[in-house]
């Protein structure tokens, strides 16, 4: 699967569930259990993407991965 490049220091930007997956570095499936507990705060995808603020819980709640560490949240 052919991810999307990085986010810039700018801002994030809407991910797909397996875009995240690759991030974290973490298989689909794996990724899929991290989300079950979370189902409720994170809400549903908007079409295929998770939107900026689920991002943003999701980066809150398991830490943000290497691939990221540059990134500012405001």
């Amino acid at each position: 699967m052919k991810s999307k490049p990085i986010p810039s220091t700018k801002g994030l930007t809407a991910y797909k569930k397996g875009e995240i997956a690759d991030l974290y570095g973490v298989t689909l499936k794996v990724f899929n259990r991290w989300l079950q507990p979370h189902n409720k705060n994170i809400g549903k995808c908007e079409g295929q993407y998770y939107n900026i603020k689920q991002i943003k819980y999701m980066l809150k709640e398991f830490g943000r991965p290497d691939s990221m560490k540059g990134l500012k949240l405001k």
